[in-house]
Protein backbone atom coordinates (compact mmCIF):
# COMPACT_ATOMS: atom_id res chain seq x y z
CA UNK A 1 0.00 0.00 0.00
CA UNK A 2 1.55 3.35 -1.02
CA UNK A 3 2.33 5.88 1.70
CA UNK A 4 0.24 9.03 1.70
CA UNK A 5 1.28 12.55 2.72
CA UNK A 6 0.85 13.44 6.39
CA UNK A 7 0.67 9.84 7.60
CA UNK A 8 3.34 9.19 10.22
CA UNK A 9 5.10 6.66 7.97
CA UNK A 10 5.28 9.11 5.09
CA UNK A 11 6.57 11.86 7.35
CA UNK A 12 9.26 9.62 8.76
CA UNK A 13 10.31 8.60 5.26
CA UNK A 14 10.69 12.25 4.25
CA UNK A 15 12.29 13.31 7.50
CA UNK A 16 9.29 15.33 8.70
CA UNK A 17 8.34 15.62 12.38
CA UNK A 18 4.99 14.36 13.62
CA UNK A 19 2.16 16.72 14.43
CA UNK A 20 2.88 19.02 17.32
CA UNK A 21 -0.51 18.58 18.99
CA UNK A 22 -3.80 20.44 19.30
CA UNK A 23 -4.04 24.20 19.67
CA UNK A 24 -4.54 25.45 23.26
CA UNK A 25 -8.13 26.46 23.81
CA UNK A 26 -7.24 30.03 24.78
CA UNK A 27 -5.30 30.59 21.58
CA UNK A 28 -8.07 29.01 19.53
CA UNK A 29 -10.61 31.42 21.02
CA UNK A 30 -8.30 34.40 20.43
CA UNK A 31 -7.68 33.47 16.78
CA UNK A 32 -11.36 32.91 16.05
CA UNK A 33 -12.26 36.18 17.80
CA UNK A 34 -9.63 37.98 15.70
CA UNK A 35 -11.04 36.41 12.52
CA UNK A 36 -14.53 37.52 13.57
CA UNK A 37 -13.33 41.07 14.25
CA UNK A 38 -11.57 41.22 10.88
CA UNK A 39 -14.73 39.95 9.18
CA UNK A 40 -16.79 42.70 10.85
CA UNK A 41 -14.34 45.37 9.62
CA UNK A 42 -14.45 43.95 6.10
CA UNK A 43 -18.25 43.95 6.05
CA UNK A 44 -18.30 47.55 7.32
CA UNK A 45 -16.02 48.54 4.45
CA UNK A 46 -18.09 46.54 1.96
CA UNK A 47 -21.31 48.23 3.04
CA UNK A 48 -20.00 51.79 3.20
CA UNK A 49 -17.46 52.17 0.38
CA UNK A 50 -17.42 51.85 -3.39
CA UNK A 51 -14.00 50.19 -3.53
CA UNK A 52 -11.26 50.42 -6.14
CA UNK A 53 -11.63 50.83 -9.89
CA UNK A 54 -12.03 47.05 -10.07
CA UNK A 55 -15.57 47.59 -8.80
CA UNK A 56 -16.39 49.47 -12.01
CA UNK A 57 -14.59 46.85 -14.07
CA UNK A 58 -16.64 43.99 -12.61
CA UNK A 59 -19.84 45.92 -13.30
CA UNK A 60 -18.68 46.49 -16.88
CA UNK A 61 -17.87 42.78 -17.24
CA UNK A 62 -21.35 41.84 -16.07
CA UNK A 63 -23.04 44.35 -18.38
CA UNK A 64 -21.03 43.12 -21.39
CA UNK A 65 -21.91 39.46 -20.66
CA UNK A 66 -25.60 40.30 -20.23
CA UNK A 67 -25.70 42.40 -23.39
CA UNK A 68 -23.51 40.50 -25.85
CA UNK A 69 -22.67 37.13 -24.28
CA UNK A 70 -19.55 35.49 -22.88
CA UNK A 71 -17.72 35.00 -26.19
CA UNK A 72 -18.18 38.67 -27.11
CA UNK A 73 -16.87 39.52 -23.62
CA UNK A 74 -13.71 37.55 -24.38
CA UNK A 75 -13.43 38.96 -27.89
CA UNK A 76 -14.02 42.65 -27.14
CA UNK A 77 -13.19 43.17 -23.49
CA UNK A 78 -14.66 46.26 -21.86
CA UNK A 79 -13.83 49.97 -22.17
CA UNK A 80 -13.28 52.10 -19.07
CA UNK A 81 -13.45 55.91 -19.30
CA UNK A 82 -11.24 58.07 -17.12
CA UNK A 83 -12.13 61.57 -15.88
CA UNK A 84 -10.18 63.13 -18.76
CA UNK A 85 -12.20 61.03 -21.25
CA UNK A 86 -9.33 58.67 -21.95
CA UNK A 87 -10.30 55.09 -22.62
CA UNK A 88 -8.66 52.07 -21.02
CA UNK A 89 -9.40 48.73 -22.66
CA UNK A 90 -9.71 45.97 -20.08
CA UNK A 91 -9.22 42.44 -21.35
CA UNK A 92 -11.60 39.71 -20.17
CA UNK A 93 -9.03 37.44 -18.54
CA UNK A 94 -11.07 35.53 -15.98
CA UNK A 95 -11.82 31.82 -16.51
CA UNK A 96 -15.25 31.13 -18.05
CA UNK A 97 -16.66 29.78 -14.78
CA UNK A 98 -16.57 33.32 -13.38
CA UNK A 99 -19.30 34.30 -15.86
CA UNK A 100 -21.62 31.92 -13.99
CA UNK A 101 -20.45 33.23 -10.61
CA UNK A 102 -21.11 36.79 -11.79
CA UNK A 103 -24.66 35.69 -12.62
CA UNK A 104 -25.12 34.36 -9.08
CA UNK A 105 -23.76 37.56 -7.54
CA UNK A 106 -26.07 39.58 -9.79
CA UNK A 107 -29.09 37.52 -8.72
CA UNK A 108 -28.16 38.06 -5.06
CA UNK A 109 -27.81 41.77 -5.75
CA UNK A 110 -31.30 41.99 -7.24
CA UNK A 111 -32.81 39.92 -4.43
CA UNK A 112 -31.16 41.89 -1.62
CA UNK A 113 -30.87 45.39 -3.05
CA UNK A 114 -27.16 45.37 -2.21
CA UNK A 115 -24.77 46.11 -5.10
CA UNK A 116 -22.62 43.60 -6.96
CA UNK A 117 -19.48 44.96 -5.30
CA UNK A 118 -20.85 44.02 -1.86
CA UNK A 119 -21.38 40.38 -2.81
CA UNK A 120 -17.91 40.07 -4.31
CA UNK A 121 -16.40 41.45 -1.12
CA UNK A 122 -18.63 39.32 1.13
CA UNK A 123 -17.55 36.18 -0.71
CA UNK A 124 -13.88 37.18 -0.42
CA UNK A 125 -14.29 37.95 3.29
CA UNK A 126 -15.91 34.58 3.97
CA UNK A 127 -13.11 32.93 1.99
CA UNK A 128 -10.63 34.55 4.39
CA UNK A 129 -12.47 32.97 7.33
CA UNK A 130 -12.29 29.62 5.55
CA UNK A 131 -8.55 30.10 5.01
CA UNK A 132 -8.00 30.75 8.72
CA UNK A 133 -9.93 27.59 9.61
CA UNK A 134 -7.80 25.60 7.17
CA UNK A 135 -4.61 27.07 8.64
CA UNK A 136 -5.78 26.04 12.10
CA UNK A 137 -6.15 22.49 10.82
CA UNK A 138 -2.88 22.46 8.89
CA UNK A 139 -0.46 24.17 11.22
CA UNK A 140 -0.16 21.30 13.69
CA UNK A 141 1.35 19.31 10.82
CA UNK A 142 3.93 21.90 9.82
CA UNK A 143 7.60 21.70 10.67
CA UNK A 144 8.37 22.92 14.15
CA UNK A 145 5.99 23.77 17.01
CA UNK A 146 2.64 25.38 16.34
CA UNK A 147 3.03 29.13 16.63
CA UNK A 148 -0.43 30.32 17.57
CA UNK A 149 0.66 33.96 17.83
CA UNK A 150 1.50 33.91 14.12
CA UNK A 151 -1.99 32.68 13.26
CA UNK A 152 -3.41 35.55 15.28
CA UNK A 153 -1.51 37.99 13.08
CA UNK A 154 -2.69 36.20 9.93
CA UNK A 155 -6.31 36.48 11.12
CA UNK A 156 -5.80 40.23 11.62
CA UNK A 157 -3.83 40.75 8.38
CA UNK A 158 -4.28 44.39 7.27
CA UNK A 159 -3.70 43.35 3.65
CA UNK A 160 -6.52 40.80 3.84
CA UNK A 161 -8.82 43.38 5.46
CA UNK A 162 -8.09 45.97 2.76
CA UNK A 163 -8.24 43.60 -0.23
CA UNK A 164 -11.30 41.59 0.85
CA UNK A 165 -13.18 44.47 2.45
CA UNK A 166 -12.36 47.31 0.07
CA UNK A 167 -10.62 46.40 -3.19
CA UNK A 168 -13.31 44.25 -4.94
CA UNK A 169 -11.58 41.26 -6.52
CA UNK A 170 -11.51 37.48 -6.24
CA UNK A 171 -7.94 36.70 -5.15
CA UNK A 172 -8.90 35.69 -1.57
CA UNK A 173 -11.35 33.13 -3.00
CA UNK A 174 -8.62 31.63 -5.16
CA UNK A 175 -6.27 31.48 -2.15
CA UNK A 176 -8.90 29.63 -0.11
CA UNK A 177 -9.35 26.88 -2.70
CA UNK A 178 -5.58 26.58 -3.11
CA UNK A 179 -5.18 26.15 0.66
CA UNK A 180 -8.01 23.61 0.63
CA UNK A 181 -6.18 21.57 -2.00
CA UNK A 182 -2.95 21.74 0.02
CA UNK A 183 -4.80 20.64 3.17
CA UNK A 184 -6.47 17.71 1.43
CA UNK A 185 -3.14 16.42 0.12
CA UNK A 186 -1.13 16.94 3.29
CA UNK A 187 -3.83 15.34 5.43
CA UNK A 188 -3.89 12.20 3.28
CA UNK A 189 -7.31 12.74 1.67
CA UNK A 190 -8.03 11.32 -1.80
CA UNK A 191 -6.08 12.97 -4.59
CA UNK A 192 -9.23 13.44 -6.67
CA UNK A 193 -10.69 15.63 -3.89
CA UNK A 194 -7.53 17.76 -3.81
CA UNK A 195 -7.67 17.98 -7.60
CA UNK A 196 -11.28 19.15 -7.45
CA UNK A 197 -10.32 21.95 -5.03
CA UNK A 198 -7.39 22.86 -7.28
CA UNK A 199 -9.76 22.95 -10.27
CA UNK A 200 -12.04 25.33 -8.37
CA UNK A 201 -9.06 27.58 -7.59
CA UNK A 202 -8.16 27.65 -11.30
CA UNK A 203 -11.78 28.42 -12.13
CA UNK A 204 -11.48 31.63 -10.11
CA UNK A 205 -8.06 32.66 -11.46
CA UNK A 206 -5.47 30.77 -13.49
CA UNK A 207 -2.64 31.61 -11.08
CA UNK A 208 -2.70 28.15 -9.40
CA UNK A 209 -1.30 26.61 -12.59
CA UNK A 210 2.08 27.87 -11.31
CA UNK A 211 1.76 25.54 -8.32
CA UNK A 212 0.80 22.48 -10.38
CA UNK A 213 4.38 21.14 -10.86
CA UNK A 214 4.97 21.22 -7.09
CA UNK A 215 1.66 19.45 -6.42
CA UNK A 216 2.40 16.71 -8.95
CA UNK A 217 5.98 16.15 -7.80
CA UNK A 218 4.89 16.09 -4.16
CA UNK A 219 2.34 13.31 -4.69
CA UNK A 220 3.97 9.94 -4.03
CA UNK A 221 3.00 7.90 -7.12
CA UNK A 222 1.63 8.10 -10.65
CA UNK A 223 -1.84 6.87 -9.73
CA UNK A 224 -2.41 9.75 -7.35
CA UNK A 225 -0.96 12.21 -9.83
CA UNK A 226 -3.32 10.95 -12.52
CA UNK A 227 -6.30 11.25 -10.16
CA UNK A 228 -5.27 14.81 -9.29
CA UNK A 229 -4.85 15.88 -12.93
CA UNK A 230 -8.07 14.27 -14.14
CA UNK A 231 -10.10 15.76 -11.32
CA UNK A 232 -8.58 19.22 -11.81
CA UNK A 233 -9.23 19.10 -15.54
CA UNK A 234 -12.80 17.84 -15.12
CA UNK A 235 -13.78 20.60 -12.68
CA UNK A 236 -12.13 23.32 -14.75
CA UNK A 237 -13.64 22.14 -18.05
CA UNK A 238 -17.14 21.73 -16.61
CA UNK A 239 -16.99 25.33 -15.39
CA UNK A 240 -15.70 26.46 -18.80
CA UNK A 241 -18.44 24.85 -20.86
CA UNK A 242 -19.76 25.52 -23.43
CA UNK A 243 -17.37 28.37 -24.20
CA UNK A 244 -14.20 26.27 -24.11
CA UNK A 245 -15.75 24.03 -26.75
CA UNK A 246 -17.17 26.85 -28.87
CA UNK A 247 -14.05 29.03 -29.13
CA UNK A 248 -11.07 27.32 -27.48
CA UNK A 249 -8.41 29.51 -29.11
CA UNK A 250 -10.14 32.71 -28.01
CA UNK A 251 -10.60 31.54 -24.41
CA UNK A 252 -7.01 30.28 -24.15
CA UNK A 253 -5.59 33.48 -25.64
CA UNK A 254 -7.54 35.76 -23.33
CA UNK A 255 -7.06 33.79 -20.11
CA UNK A 256 -3.54 32.40 -20.47
CA UNK A 257 -2.21 35.34 -22.50
CA UNK A 258 -3.08 38.04 -20.00
CA UNK A 259 -0.27 40.07 -18.36
CA UNK A 260 -1.22 42.83 -15.90
CA UNK A 261 0.63 46.13 -15.76
CA UNK A 262 4.08 46.01 -14.20
CA UNK A 263 5.29 49.59 -14.53
CA UNK A 264 4.71 50.28 -10.85
CA UNK A 265 6.12 47.12 -9.27
CA UNK A 266 9.31 45.21 -8.84
CA UNK A 267 11.65 44.06 -11.56
CA UNK A 268 9.59 45.54 -14.39
CA UNK A 269 9.53 48.94 -12.68
CA UNK A 270 13.29 48.90 -12.07
CA UNK A 271 13.94 47.97 -15.70
CA UNK A 272 11.67 50.76 -16.90
CA UNK A 273 13.39 53.32 -14.68
CA UNK A 274 17.02 52.40 -15.22
CA UNK A 275 17.29 50.54 -18.53
CA UNK A 276 16.34 51.35 -22.16
CA UNK A 277 12.72 50.98 -23.26
CA UNK A 278 13.67 47.92 -25.31
CA UNK A 279 14.68 46.07 -22.14
CA UNK A 280 11.31 46.80 -20.56
CA UNK A 281 9.44 45.59 -23.65
CA UNK A 282 11.50 42.39 -23.68
CA UNK A 283 10.86 41.67 -20.01
CA UNK A 284 7.15 42.44 -20.38
CA UNK A 285 6.95 39.69 -23.01
CA UNK A 286 9.52 37.22 -21.67
CA UNK A 287 8.94 37.76 -17.95
CA UNK A 288 6.23 35.13 -17.70
CA UNK A 289 8.56 32.54 -19.21
CA UNK A 290 11.29 33.57 -16.76
CA UNK A 291 8.90 33.14 -13.83
CA UNK A 292 7.68 29.76 -15.11
CA UNK A 293 11.25 28.47 -15.47
CA UNK A 294 12.08 29.64 -11.93
CA UNK A 295 8.96 27.95 -10.55
CA UNK A 296 9.66 24.73 -12.44
CA UNK A 297 13.27 24.54 -11.22
CA UNK A 298 12.13 25.28 -7.67
CA UNK A 299 9.49 22.57 -7.84
CA UNK A 300 12.08 19.95 -8.79
CA UNK A 301 14.54 21.24 -6.20
CA UNK A 302 11.97 21.13 -3.39
CA UNK A 303 10.86 17.59 -4.25
CA UNK A 304 14.16 15.77 -4.37
CA UNK A 305 13.91 12.13 -3.43
CA UNK A 306 13.82 11.68 0.36
CA UNK A 307 14.24 15.45 0.81
CA UNK A 308 10.72 16.67 0.02
CA UNK A 309 9.57 19.86 1.69
CA UNK A 310 6.02 20.19 3.01
CA UNK A 311 3.61 21.26 0.28
CA UNK A 312 2.36 24.26 2.27
CA UNK A 313 5.89 25.60 2.53
CA UNK A 314 6.54 24.87 -1.16
CA UNK A 315 3.51 26.90 -2.22
CA UNK A 316 4.58 29.83 -0.05
CA UNK A 317 8.00 29.72 -1.69
CA UNK A 318 6.47 29.66 -5.19
CA UNK A 319 4.01 32.49 -4.43
CA UNK A 320 6.74 34.74 -3.10
CA UNK A 321 9.08 34.00 -6.01
CA UNK A 322 6.28 34.77 -8.47
CA UNK A 323 5.48 38.09 -6.81
CA UNK A 324 9.13 39.08 -6.73
CA UNK A 325 9.95 38.28 -10.38
CA UNK A 326 6.55 38.85 -12.00
CA UNK A 327 6.45 41.23 -15.01
CA UNK A 328 2.88 42.22 -14.04
CA UNK A 329 1.22 43.21 -10.80
CA UNK A 330 -2.09 44.04 -9.19
CA UNK A 331 -2.39 45.49 -5.69
CA UNK A 332 -4.71 42.64 -4.68
CA UNK A 333 -1.88 40.15 -5.35
CA UNK A 334 -0.41 41.07 -1.96
CA UNK A 335 -3.06 38.93 -0.30
CA UNK A 336 -1.51 35.79 -1.85
CA UNK A 337 1.19 35.76 0.82
CA UNK A 338 -1.09 36.38 3.79
CA UNK A 339 -1.24 32.69 4.88
CA UNK A 340 2.57 32.41 4.81
CA UNK A 341 3.87 35.79 5.91
CA UNK A 342 3.07 35.42 9.60
CA UNK A 343 3.07 31.68 10.00
CA UNK A 344 6.47 30.48 8.85
CA UNK A 345 8.93 33.30 8.25
CA UNK A 346 9.47 35.30 11.39
CA UNK A 347 11.69 38.33 10.73
CA UNK A 348 11.03 38.43 6.99
CA UNK A 349 7.35 37.82 7.64
CA UNK A 350 7.13 40.75 10.03
CA UNK A 351 8.94 42.93 7.49
CA UNK A 352 6.42 41.98 4.79
CA UNK A 353 3.48 42.30 7.19
CA UNK A 354 4.32 45.95 7.94
CA UNK A 355 5.63 46.92 4.48
CA UNK A 356 2.67 45.49 2.55
CA UNK A 357 0.15 47.06 4.94
CA UNK A 358 1.81 50.49 4.69
CA UNK A 359 2.04 50.30 0.89
CA UNK A 360 -1.55 49.19 0.36
CA UNK A 361 -2.90 51.74 2.85
CA UNK A 362 -1.02 54.49 1.00
CA UNK A 363 -2.27 53.23 -2.38
CA UNK A 364 -5.92 53.34 -1.39
CA UNK A 365 -5.49 56.68 0.41
CA UNK A 366 -3.79 58.35 -2.56
CA UNK A 367 -6.28 57.03 -5.13
CA UNK A 368 -9.21 57.88 -2.81
CA UNK A 369 -7.84 61.44 -2.57
CA UNK A 370 -7.45 61.16 1.18
CA UNK A 371 -9.38 59.77 4.10
CA UNK A 372 -11.96 58.42 4.60
CA UNK A 373 -11.84 55.98 1.72
CA UNK A 374 -14.80 55.69 -0.61
CA UNK A 375 -13.66 55.25 -4.23
CA UNK A 376 -10.02 54.57 -5.11
CA UNK A 377 -10.09 55.75 -8.72
CA UNK A 378 -6.90 54.62 -10.47
CA UNK A 379 -8.23 55.91 -13.80
CA UNK A 380 -7.60 59.44 -12.55
CA UNK A 381 -3.85 59.74 -12.95
CA UNK A 382 -3.64 63.35 -11.75
CA UNK A 383 -2.01 62.96 -8.34
CA UNK A 384 0.63 65.15 -6.68
CA UNK A 385 4.29 64.33 -7.34
CA UNK A 386 4.79 63.84 -3.60
CA UNK A 387 2.21 61.05 -3.67
CA UNK A 388 3.91 59.42 -6.64
CA UNK A 389 7.24 59.47 -4.81
CA UNK A 390 5.64 58.09 -1.64
CA UNK A 391 4.04 55.20 -3.51
CA UNK A 392 7.33 54.43 -5.26
CA UNK A 393 9.25 54.31 -1.98
CA UNK A 394 6.65 52.24 -0.16
CA UNK A 395 6.11 49.96 -3.16
CA UNK A 396 9.83 49.34 -3.53
CA UNK A 397 10.10 48.58 0.18
CA UNK A 398 7.20 46.15 -0.12
CA UNK A 399 8.84 44.48 -3.12
CA UNK A 400 12.08 44.10 -1.16
CA UNK A 401 10.10 42.54 1.70
CA UNK A 402 8.63 40.03 -0.76
CA UNK A 403 12.19 39.25 -1.83
CA UNK A 404 13.14 38.66 1.82
CA UNK A 405 10.28 36.17 2.21
CA UNK A 406 11.20 34.51 -1.09
CA UNK A 407 14.81 34.11 0.05
CA UNK A 408 13.95 32.76 3.50
CA UNK A 409 11.35 30.33 2.17
CA UNK A 410 13.77 29.21 -0.56
CA UNK A 411 16.44 28.48 2.05
CA UNK A 412 13.96 26.57 4.18
CA UNK A 413 12.56 24.69 1.20
CA UNK A 414 15.83 23.48 -0.28
CA UNK A 415 17.51 22.75 3.07
CA UNK A 416 14.69 21.88 5.50
CA UNK A 417 16.58 21.68 8.78
CA UNK A 418 14.25 23.72 10.90
CA UNK A 419 11.88 26.68 10.86
CA UNK A 420 13.23 29.93 9.41
CA UNK A 421 14.18 32.64 11.84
Amino acid sequence: MPLTPCTEEYREKLGKPKNSGPLPRGWLFAILAAAGFALAVKLALALNTFGSTDSLIWEAHLKKIQTDGVLAWYRDGVAMFGPDHTVAWVQANHPPAMAYVLGVWNALSHASGLPLRFWIRLTSSLADVGSILLLLKMCSGLKGPLRASALLFVALSPVSIMVSGFHVNTDPIMVFFLLLSIFLIESGRPSWAAGAAFGLAMSVKLVPVLFAPAFLLYLPDMRRRAQFVLSTGAIFLVGAMPYWWQAPALVVNRTFGYTPQGEYWGVAQMIQLFLPDAAHRIYSKAGKLVVFVIVLLLSFQMNRRNRKTGLFLQCGCIASQFLFWSPGFGYQYLTWLAPWSGNLVRKAGRFYYVASAAFLFAVYTVWSRGLPWYFANTLNRHVPLSSVVLLFLLGTTCWVSVGAIAYRLWRESVAPHGPPE
